[in-house]
């Protein structure tokens, strides 16, 4: 009996050094498995999951620990979202970037360049809808307004490359383009023919607000 105890008493000693598994290694299991949701609720039962960091003594091995998990996982979220969102903006899809980069915000508060990821994107975003809401659904009733026309694409022009998922707005820019441009078919004609001076700064200028791709 006291044989079988004393096994018993070194396996128990055993799981203990080799079986339980760190902090810092559940959370680099949990995240290369992509299970984030997971990895946060174990760092939430820590209290490790502020947007501030608890203060841990530091020469503490456990706390140190902590801190090491903390670092580890902001590292792994950042690491499979921010590429991911930015190649979904890449692509035009400024609305469905901002939804995975509020889901990896939720996820990971406290990181800076997911905040700053945020920010921009949600700035930008924040851009398409006032145009879409404000101005796009005057381009057709002001067609023949070449100032309004200046001022539609002057604005959008910082936001082309993200207007996928804003049709009414893509639409409301290919319509001033086409807009603009006939404008200037009757002046370069009429210039040529009087042999006015033609506007060519202007002309430039306008060129450079179409959206060309």
């Amino acid at each position: 009996m006291k044989t079988l105890a004393k096994v018993s008493s070194i396996i128990s000693i055993s799981f203990l050094i080799f079986g339980c598994s760190s902090l810092p290694n559940e959370i680099q299991k949990l995240t290369d498995a992509g299970n984030f949701k997971e990895a946060k609720e174990l760092l939430e039962e820590e209290g490790l999951a502020q947007q501030v960091a608890p203060e841990l003594n530091q020469e503490k091995k456990s706390d140190l620990q902590k801190l090491e998990a903390r670092k580890l996982y902001s590292e792994k979220v950042e690491e499979h979202y921010i590429p991911k969102v930015e190649t979904v903006l890449q692509q035009g899809n400024a609305v469905k970037a901002l939804s995975i980069v509020k889901e990896s915000k939720d996820l990971c508060i406290w990181s800076k360049n997911i905040i700053q990821q945020f920010d921009r994107i949600n700035g930008i975003v924040s851009r398409l809808d006032s145009l879409q809401k404000s101005d796009a659904e005057k381009v057709s009733s002001s067609s023949d307004s070449p100032k309004f026309l200046r001022s539609f694409l002057g604005q959008a022009k910082s936001v082309y490359p993200y207007m996928a998922d804003h049709p009414q707005l893509n639409n409301a820019v290919e319509a001033a383009n086409k807009a603009l441009g006939k404008h200037w078919f009757p002046q370069i004609e009429k210039d040529l023919r009087e042999k006015a001076k033609f506007s060519l700064a202007q002309f430039k200028s306008d060129i450079s607000l179409l959206k060309l791709s």
